[in-house]
């Protein structure tokens, strides 16, 4: 099993039993991210950045840790996700957490995959929290000409 096989394993598995807030199951949204990744970066990215996006939601929703990613797929893998990984302590704002993201190409192309897939699938969820969209266009401005 290659790196990205192992990265898509860990991510079935971390994400097993969760869904959204449409009640699909979680983990074809990191499929999606990783799927978009490959399209906009012309189709052949490294590794590295397609394991980042597969796992771009683990630190925050699973119990794998920094360490763990380091440990089992890099260096790069981890700061990539690091980027991508909202700062619970202290509270992190979003514009400050989209700003963490644009420091680094490589996140700010995952995180602009991220939205992209939530936007597309904004009309899925309740209307009172499509709001939300708003939010997310800002953020996609935010990272324009960042990677």
């Amino acid at each position: 099993m290659n790196r990205l096989e192992l990265a898509i394993k860990w991510a079935v598995d971390a994400h097993a039993d969760q869904v959204d807030k449409a009640g699909i199951p979680y983990i074809l949204h990191p499929l999606r991210v990783m799927e978009r990744v490959r399209v906009k970066s012309g189709g052949n990215p490294p590794y590295d950045l397609l394991i980042a996006a597969v796992l771009h939601d683990v630190v925050e929703d699973t119990p794998i840790t920094l360490d763990y990613i380091r440990e089992n797929f890099g260096t790069r893998v981890a700061e990539i996700v690091d980027c991508l990984t909202r700062r619970r302590d202290p509270d992190e704002t979003y514009a400050e957490f989209i700003a963490r993201c644009g420091q680094d190409p490589a996140a700010a192309l995952v995180k602009d995959c991220d939205l992209d897939d939530n936007l597309d699938r904004i009309e899925q969820l309740p209307p009172k929290e499509q709001d939300i969209a708003k939010r997310y266009n800002k953020a996609k401005i935010a990272l324009r000409g960042k990677f």
